[in-house]
């Protein structure tokens, strides 16, 4: 994906796509994988190894200024919607990243932790 670790981790919603959409409808149909992270670049480095590059070629991203445990996932359950029902993988390789507790007590999103199978 071309992308370089950073201090800073930004959180998202994404889907890593096999193939370049067909308009603003056609990702979920290519869609390989979906999960929501607070650490994008990591989560994306992981998808990619783990997928390879036949299968993971384009992103799709909403970004977020920090990370928001509900409004992440109620954004990932439409996108997951969509991909079902446009017959993608997603819905089915990523039931989404875990939230594990923190140090300080908050959660977050490890990427690559799945919840639930």
């Amino acid at each position: 994906f071309g992308l370089r670790a950073s201090p800073s981790r930004v959180p998202a919603v994404y889907a890593v796509l096999a193939s370049r959409p067909a308009g603003n409808d056609g990702w979920a149909a290519a869609c390989e994988y979906l999960g929501l992270t607070r650490d994008l670049a990591a989560a994306l480095a992981e998808r990619a190894e783990e997928l390879g590059p036949e299968r993971s070629r384009f992103v799709r991203a909403l970004s977020y200024p920090y990370a928001m445990r509900g409004v992440m996932e109620e954004e990932a359950g439409r996108w997951w919607s969509e991909v079902d029902a446009a017959g993608g993988n997603g819905a089915r390789l990523a039931a989404g990243e875990a939230w594990v507790p923190r140090e300080d007590g908050a959660a977050e999103a490890e990427a690559g932790d799945e919840a639930g199978d």
